[in-house]
């Protein structure tokens, strides 16, 4: 029986659907508070709080709306069949107008041009209303109709002119990228965002709107002054006007290598009369360069991008995928379509990844910008702006902990107020408690050993590390479950299993013994339900994750060597050092290999690891942090042998 992919799709939009206006409904009913935040009291006066919340309120019951009208259309889509039924449609209209209706790109495009003039006719009614009601009610909107149409106009010839060469060589690609697939898409992918990345400062955002020079003067001088002192390559400072089409603010910069430009809204400059308050968000802005938060997000975006390509390949054959919505062929782009539905879940958990650590970037700017000594004039501008936006003041935790990508206002003033010395506090070793009665033979509770290392390069690492799971777990749905050999099965009683330290460890050479990180074999009853397994990329908590997690990665290889090289014993912890070596089978055949350790910590008592934060079950490689990246990455010689 084929797997119900439609259905599946359907069932978690719609689920995906409640949670969210959940979250939403929470959210209405923080923005309905009459009060203040506390921290915020005396802070902003009470009419731009009530503005603010005019305005928010307004904005969150024109979201319930577009949310519950854009569900039904997804539904009504997905239900009816709508999508084979336009892509026949199209189909026919190529014919019809005497070109090739057997080339898939000429179909590709004629689908996709009535998605265009679908997307903008549904669209249009939603963006008049907020433009040009809720926009211009509360005072933003300052674009007039023709303005309005023009702009869309604009938007719509770039696409013409942009997306058929685009996704004609995409659909090119696939069709001649054979076992190297996903490289070639991906590198193509890159190409492009490096050559968007360079014109669209250059060439498209100048149709849109006019940039010039800051003029001389105090505020130049500083902002010069400041990029100098930190070596960051300044080469243009330009105001934008935004105020052409609202009276929201904004500074940003772009540029590659030694050719950076900022650019500053010039609602920015009217808001911030203060000139200090402008340098302040500026050097939150450098501190996102010299912090490395560009690099490391667009590294992490590569990453996906490769990831989500892999895991195209692994379905765009299947028959069964197509059939479940309606297709009796199987089209480039409509495979593409359909896969980005069937990994919605994914999307979801990688979104909610993503904005975990984008708050975090924003912390350690805010602190970047405070060691400047920027803390002051950093809190006014962050509160000016806050105000001028009509930015929401009370936030739900839930909500703004799913949605937001940016640190509510409360909770980055307090960052930037609290004392230097409040981390040096919050590290010291917390109490020992003794472990409950119901603790199984190893309990762990650890921390990543990456926390040595700098927090943005262990946000890419762990970034990298969940989505190479979320992977393992989408190629596992199409891959069938081997059963395993009687002398491979896991114990999955406790009867007869002894619990003393020394049986533990001697449960665990075996475990080494099987090979267990590649296979998954390894003994239940040595591990507590709830353990948590840390290794230089991440942390988790759950022996069952951890059991699928091996299985998955050692799917995913040819060949594989572990072994078990040294054993030691210590009084409250034992370390067992392995040596890993493996052949992947990714088309270029990348060849692993490191040598590690990984401990155990054990109550000396009762030969348990004890449940406290200090009490640790990590792996240790030998290796630096990003060089098993680069070996995933570098062909083996038995590839350029073949070639």
């Amino acid at each position: 029986m084929a797997f119900p992919y439609l259905e599946a799709v359907l069932g978690f939009m719609i689920f995906m659907y409640f949670f969210e206006t959940y979250l939403d409904i929470r959210q209405h009913a923080a923005l309905k508070l009459t009060n203040l935040p506390k921290p915020l009291e005396g802070v902003i006066s009470q009419e731009k709080f009530e503005r603010a919340r005019a305005y928010s309120i307004d904005k969150s019951c024109f979201h319930f709306i577009h949310e519950a009208v854009t569900i039904l259309m997804d539904t009504a889509i997905l239900c009816f069949g709508i999508l084979p039924w336009f892509w026949k449609v199209s189909g026919n209209l190529v014919a019809y107008l005497g070109l090739d209706a057997e080339n898939e790109i000429m179909h590709t495009l004629s689908f996709l041009a009535g998605v265009m003039i679908w997307s903008q006719i549904i669209d249009l009614p939603f963006s008049l209303y907020s433009t040009f009601v809720i926009e211009a009610r509360h005072g933003f909107n300052k674009q007039t109709i023709w303005l309005f149409f023009r702009d869309m106009f604009k938007g719509i010839c770039l696409s013409i002119l942009l997306g058929p060469p685009i996704v004609a060589a995409i659909i090119f690609i696939v069709q001649k990228g054979g076992p190297y697939l996903a490289i070639y898409l991906w590198a193509f992918m890159f190409a492009l965002s490096l050559v968007m990345m360079t014109l669209y400062p250059i060439l498209i955002a100048p149709l849109f709107n006019k940039f010039t020079p800051l003029p001389d003067g105090e505020l130049r001088e500083k902002i010069e002054k400041l990029a100098t002192s930190l070596k960051f390559p300044l080469k243009k400072l330009f105001v934008v006007d935004g105020s052409t089409r609202s009276s929201h603010s904004n500074a940003y910069m772009y540029g590659f290598f030694n050719n950076k430009r900022i650019v500053l809204y010039d609602t920015l400059i009217q808001q911030c009369t203060n000139e200090e308050e402008v340098v302040a968000v500026i050097a939150h802005e450098l501190g996102h360069w010299k912090l490395n938060h560009t690099m490391y997000s667009f590294i992490a975006v590569q990453i996906l991008t490769f990831l989500q390509f892999g895991g195209y390949t692994l379905v765009r054959n299947s028959k069964d995928l197509f059939e479940s919505f309606g297709f009796d062929t199987q089209p480039i782009l409509i495979g593409l379509i359909i896969f980005q539905h069937t990994v919605i879940p994914l999307q979801h958990l990688v979104n909610f990844g993503l904005n975990l650590v984008s708050r975090t970037f924003e912390f350690q700017a805010d602190a970047f910008a405070k060691k400047l000594g920027y803390a002051k004039a950093l809190c006014a501008g962050l509160i000016k702006l806050q105000e001028e936006n009509l930015s929401a003041m009370n936030t739900d935790p839930w909500y703004s902990a799913y949605h937001y990508s940016h640190p509510p206002l409360v909770e980055r003033l307090a960052a930037i107020e609290e004392p230097d010395n409040k981390a040096e506090i919050s590290s010291l070793p917390l109490p020992r408690r003794r472990p409950s009665r119901g603790v199984r033979d190893i309990r762990c509770d650890g921390r990543s050993p990456s926390d040595g290392g700098s927090k943005s390069e262990n946000a890419v690492l762990r970034l990298a590390w969940y989505g190479s799971e979320l992977l393992g777990v989408a190629a596992s749905v199409f891959r069938p479950s081997p059963s395993a050999a009687p002398s491979e099965e896991l114990r999955a009683d406790g009867l007869g299993f002894a619990t003393g330290r020394a049986e533990v460890a001697g449960a665990i050479k075996e475990d080494f013994a099987r090979s267990y990180f590649v296979t998954g074999n390894l003994t239940l009853e040595a591990y507590e339900d709830d353990c948590e397994f840390a290794d230089p990329a991440g942390s988790f908590r759950g022996l069952r994750r951890f059991k699928r997690n091996c299985t998955n990665f050692g799917s995913l290889l040819e060949k594989s060597s572990m072994k078990l090289t040294k054993w030691e014993d210590f009084e409250d912890k034992s370390i067992g050092h392995w040596r890993f070596s493996c052949i992947m089978s990714f088309p270029w055949r990348p060849i692993l290999s490191a040598t590690g350790y990984t401990e155990y910590y054990f109550d000396a008592q009762s030969g348990r690891v004890i449940h406290v934060v200090l009490c640790r079950h990590v792996e240790h490689w030998n290796v630096p942090k990003m060089a098993l990246f680069k070996q995933i990455f570098r062909p083996s010689r038995w590839v350029w042998e073949k070639r």
